[in-house]
């Protein structure tokens, strides 16, 4: 509906011009609109292997030929057995799966549990040499949330070692979401 969108930013827009969202919605409104009206070559097609009925979400290549990807997920058979209370979903875990050589994809496994905990884990990226692994992990203690951290492990064979935290801001509650430069010198979150 974004000609009623339109409307509704340009009615915000009229009780408050000094406020630049009005416009950036307007804008994205038409984009919206351009987009669906000239599409591009791409054609984006569901992986149902992949995706569950839960949360998936945060995928990213595992390896150099772009042949596994792991991604976040919240269906059944995560490590731990809780329930977030801030999602109402099972805590979140990192899975993986394969590309065979015709293109589809495995049946998506946990990561191992020095990656996965019975916590929340999730949002990862790897380095350039893929043989360390950064991701969140969100904590909960009788029910309360502890806030999340970023951790990193580093391959052994081919498993992941054990996770250690990186203490990137030790004056704030939560940190999460990392992404790595190419260059690996640079860690945002």
């Amino acid at each position: 509906k974004y000609e009623d969108a339109i409307v509704e930013y340009n009615k915000y827009k009229a009780a408050n011009p000094s406020d630049k969202r009005a416009d950036e919605g307007i804008k994205s409104c038409e984009n919206s609109k351009e987009w669906k009206d000239n599409p591009t070559r791409f054609v984006v097609n569901p992986m149902p292997l992949l995706n569950s009925e839960d949360f998936d979400f945060s995928p990213v290549f595992a390896d150099k030929k772009n042949e596994e990807i792991y991604f976040t997920s919240t269906r059944q058979g995560s490590a731990g057995s809780e329930v977030s209370d801030v999602t109402g979903m099972n805590f979140s875990d990192l899975y993986s799966s394969k590309r065979d050589k015709k293109g589809k994809w495995s049946e998506p496994t946990v990561l191992n549990e020095t990656v996965n905990s019975p916590a929340s884990e999730g949002a990862a990226c790897l380095n350039t040499k893929r043989n360390t692994i950064y991701f969140t992990r969100c904590g909960v203690q009788n029910k309360g949330v502890m806030g999340c951290s970023i951790y990193s492990a580093s391959k052994a064979g081919q498993k992941w070692g054990d996770a250690t935290i990186i203490n990137v801001a030790q004056d704030t509650f939560t940190v999460g979401h990392p992404a790595i430069s190419d260059d690996d010198m640079t860690l945002v979150f």
